[in-house]
């Protein structure tokens, strides 16, 4: 089964925050990507799994 991905700026929309964001979240570890090199060029790929789970609202411990 084939992985389907979406671009920083689609993750960004999906998210409801900025590119900028989106980008600062890749650079610091926080979003993991596909990292494509296209020459000097890097070119990131974001799983849809991982959007879906960081869209789902959690509840903080102790509230129910």
């Amino acid at each position: 089964m084939e992985q389907e991905y979406v671009t920083p700026h689609e993750a960004a929309t999906k998210l409801r925050v900025s590119y900028r964001t989106v980008r600062r979240w890749i650079r610091d570890g926080i979003l993991p990507v596909e990292t494509i090199q296209e020459g000097r060029r890097n070119r990131h790929h974001i799983k849809k799994a991982t959007l879906e789970t960081l869209e789902t609202p959690s509840t903080p411990p102790g509230f129910v």
